[in-house]
């Protein structure tokens, strides 16, 4: 028997059916590549990409076009982009079938997948039960532009709920971002959690501001079964945060590997020179390295040592 879903107003139920009819027109567009074939136009012609993402928006699913956009990037990751393509579109087709069998999901669920289409919730209309008071710290952040908007996706930790949220700002042109937060900073407040099983994206609901202190870092394998456990309850999740505790840092074939105090490594990404700098400062002892995970590689973007923090 499926779980009972929550009733839905008439305006998100007009929505859903445009946005059913967008994905509908995104399985065919997929179908008729995969009959075509990788080598096909409609497979490696940018412009095909930026048409369907251009029609989902119009059909009212904005997080559905950055899926096939991204997808679209998948063309220009370099050798062997073919298998990376085929992993990206195996996964945009069981969203959209998630999509289409979403009543047969519990609640939590179908909120994650209306949030990952486009739908938004207002912060006051967060749930009392699904707000923490705590002191926050930004420990990283990046700033892109998506659509008309530009984006900054910062990662605060909580100093007693010892949790990684994600916090999302927008602005239009030269406007500020509101709020404004910036790296190195510290905020006592409280933070909603927006519904949904994943539990990963957070609002402040008050801000005053705190003494900054470099969240703790973990091993390789605790940050990986901790991003194995969020991608369990959400499979298209974009980025995820990883806090490293590290202990050494190798070059090899012109490409830098962290090594955790258990003697793991993993690749990471890292600016021009930032590499060399926190090899030096890992003579003095063990460096946090605060970066974004998306299951394939590490993108290097803070790092901590005794106190001090700094971008790389």
């Amino acid at each position: 028997m499926s779980p009972p879903s929550a009733p839905v107003s008439p305006a998100r139920a007009k929505r859903l059916a445009r946005v059913g009819q967008g994905v509908e027109a995104c399985r065919n567009w997929l179908l008729e590549i995969v009959q075509n074939g990788l080598a096909s136009s409609s497979a490696t012609d940018h412009s095909s990409y930026e048409a369907m993402a251009a029609r989902l928006v119009d059909f009212q699913a904005p997080g559905l076009a950055r899926m096939v956009r991204q997808l679209g990037e998948v063309l220009d990751s370099g050798a062997g982009w073919e298998d990376r393509w085929l992993d990206a579109a195996s996964l945009l087709t069981l969203f959209l079938e998630a999509f289409d069998q979403r009543q047969s999901l519990d609640e939590a669920r179908q909120e994650d997948i209306y949030r990952a289409v486009g739908f938004t919730t207002k912060r006051d209309d967060i749930p009392a039960d699904s707000r923490i008071e705590d002191i926050w710290h930004v420990a990283m952040q990046k700033v892109f532009l998506e659509d008309r908007l530009t984006v900054q996706r910062s990662w605060i930790y909580g100093e007693r709920c010892q949790q990684w949220l994600m916090h999302l700002s927008y602005k239009v042109a030269q406007q500020p971002f509101t709020p404004d937060l910036k790296v190195g900073r510290a905020i006592a407040g409280v933070v909603g959690v927006y519904p949904g099983a994943l539990g990963i994206r957070g609002a402040f609901l008050s801000m005053d501001e705190a003494e900054f202190q470099s969240p703790p870092g973990g091993s390789l394998a605790e940050n990986l079964g901790r991003y194995a456990e969020t991608v369990a309850k959400f499979p298209w999740l974009e980025v995820a945060p990883m806090a490293l505790e590290v202990r050494g840092l190798e070059y090899l074939g012109g490409s830098w590997f962290v090594v955790d105090e258990n003697g793991e490594r993993m690749g990471i990404t890292m600016r021009d020179h930032a590499g060399w700098r926190t090899a030096a400062l890992l003579a003095l002892g063990p460096v946090q390295i605060y970066g974004e995970y998306d299951g394939d590689q590490l993108i290097g973007i803070c790092a901590g040592h005794e106190g001090g923090f700094a971008v790389l």
